[in-house]
């Protein structure tokens, strides 16, 4: 900025526009102390979320990976979907991404009941958490609940039921917009074999079938699956 062929290199000001006069205080203190030094009226975790996003735009290469290293250490799942949604564009930040999602998997339950900020995630994101190998969930349900609220980008919580209902009065293409394309790539994610008998048969007596044939043919496969299981041998019928 200041060396190259740019109009603050020959002006006595510089004018740093949408930019935390906090996180502006912290990288300045670190190249001066090379401490990073978080106080001030700005929470913890977004100010470091900036100086961090600081750092990367200005190429403070050491204040950028201690506020990385001190982003993981801190990183809670109350934390996690902010961080995750201010990060996910930045490649630089990959780890701390795939670390996001990991975390928000492994605490699926609470990170889609305690709050509805993740249906503010990307796709990519809460596709990656869906389908990751340490997504911990008590039940299936609640992956298919989760992803109509992303869908629906909904402003309560609500389960599937509830869906099932509005499209009674509504249409696949007005309740969920431009997610109606999402939704269909991210059903196929939710293990229907693994829900009980009588939830699935419910799901295939919903309006939900009606309406959306992805669904239908995901939940009767569900059903066959179950049905055939419960005829093998050693096996009682249901």
């Amino acid at each position: 900025m200041f060396t190259n062929e740019m109009s603050e290199s020959s002006s006595s000001e510089v004018f740093l526009r949408d930019m935390s006069p906090e996180a502006f205080k912290v990288m300045l203190e670190f190249m001066y102390s090379g401490e990073l030094i978080l106080e001030g009226s700005v929470e913890f975790g977004t100010l470091l979320l900036q100086a961090l996003l600081l750092a990367d735009q200005f190429g403070v290469t050491l204040l950028y990976q201690e506020c990385y290293k001190t982003l993981l250490e801190c990183l809670t799942e109350d934390s996690v979907g902010p961080i995750l949604r201010a990060l996910s564009s930045i490649p630089s930040c990959k780890l701390i991404e795939e670390t996001c999602e990991m975390k928000f998997a492994m605490h699926f339950d609470y990170c889609t009941t305690t709050s509805l900020d993740f249906i503010l995630l990307d796709e990519t994101n809460f596709s990656n958490i869906i389908q990751h190998q340490d997504l911990t969930v008590t039940s299936e349900e609640r992956v298919l609940n989760a992803i109509f609220m992303w869908c629906m980008r909904g402003k309560e919580l609500c389960g599937w039921e509830v869906v099932a209902e509005l499209l009674a009065l509504s249409t696949p293409e007005l309740l969920f917009g431009d997610r109606l394309q999402s939704l269909n790539n991210l059903f196929p994610s939710v293990r229907f074999p693994l829900m009980p008998y009588d939830l699935l048969k419910k799901l295939g007596q919903s309006n939900l079938c009606r309406h959306v044939p992805i669904f239908d043919d995901l939940v009767r496969e569900g059903i066959s699956y179950v049905e055939f299981g419960s005829l093998r041998p050693g096996n009682d019928q249901k």
